[in-house]
């Protein structure tokens, strides 16, 4: 893998980690804006695991 993209797909990954992160405390429990930002930090975390063991096999 390069490591251009290696660094790119971690800086998204982080990204969307991060600002969903720091949305979920503002969000009420009840509310449908609660299960999204849940959801893109599920995918944002998954996405995150993915680019890590791509490069991380990459390097073998």
């Amino acid at each position: 893998m390069d490591p251009q993209t290696g660094r790119a797909g971690f800086a998204a990954g982080l990204f969307v980690v991060v600002t969903s992160l720091m949305m979920l405390p503002f969000q009420d429990w009840d509310s449908a804006a609660f299960i999204v930002t849940v959801l893109t930090l599920g995918v944002g975390l998954t996405f995150l695991g993915i680019v890590i063991f791509a490069v991380r096999r990459s390097l073998k």
